[in-house]
C-alpha cells in the first residue's frame, strides 16, 4: 500500500499490469513527483501519445528492438532528480519480487476463471438468441398459414 512508498529520496514503484492506466491511478494516489516508464509501442499510440508526453513518462523497448530508445530511457532515468545507486534501490527486492509473486498467484486463477465464465456467459447468451430466433420465426410462420376453415357439424345421421 501507500506506506510503503517513501516520503522522500529515490524509489521505483512497479505497476504489475493490471490494466493500461495503472500508472495513471498510482500517479494519482502518491503524494510526491514520479516519473513512468513504459513500453515504447503504448507510449506511441496516437490518441494517448500526447497525454504520455505531457505527463514526462518515458519510453522504453529492448536493446535489441531499438538500442537507441533503450539507451535514451537509462540516460533519462540516470539524469531524473533523485537519481539513486543501484545498491540503494536493490535493498528490498526480494520483497518486490515475492510481492509480484503473490499477486500473480491471485492475478491468474482469477484471470482464467473470468475467462472461463465470460466463454460460458456468451456461449449461454449466443443459446439463448437462437432460441428465441428460432421461436420467432414458428410464431411468424404459424400467423402466415390461413386458418382451416370452420366445419360445421352434419346434422345427425348425415353422411359426412
Amino acid at each position: 500500500g501507500l506506506s510503503n512508498i517513501p516520503k522522500e529520496g529515490p524509489a521505483i514503484l512497479v505497476c504489475n499490469h493490471v490494466s493500461f492506466i495503472d500508472w495513471f491511478i498510482l500517479a494519482g494516489a502518491i503524494k510526491r513527483p514520479a516519473r513512468f516508464v513504459m513500453d515504447k509501442g503504448f507510449h506511441d499510440l496516437p490518441v494517448v501519445s500526447w497525454l504520455f508526453r505531457q505527463a514526462k513518462t518515458i519510453p522504453i523497448t529492448s536493446r535489441k528492438v531499438d538500442p537507441e530508445t533503450f539507451d535514451r530511457a537509462f540516460d533519462t532515468i540516470s539524469a531524473s532528480e533523485g537519481f539513486a545507486r543501484p545498491d540503494q534501490l536493490a535493498g528490498d527486492i526480494s520483497k518486490a519480487l515475492v510481492t509480484t509473486l503473490m499477486g500473480l498467484t491471485l492475478a491468474i486463477p482469477a484471470t482464467a476463471a473470468l475467462t472461463y465464465f465470460r466463454n460460458r456467459i456468451d456461449a449461454l447468451t449466443g443459446d439463448v438468441a437462437d432460441i428465441v430466433e428460432q421461436l420467432a420465426a414458428h410464431l411468424e410462420h404459424e400467423a402466415a398459414e390461413p386458418a382451416a376453415p370452420a366445419r360445421r357439424p352434419s346434422p345427425a345421421g348425415a353422411p359426412s
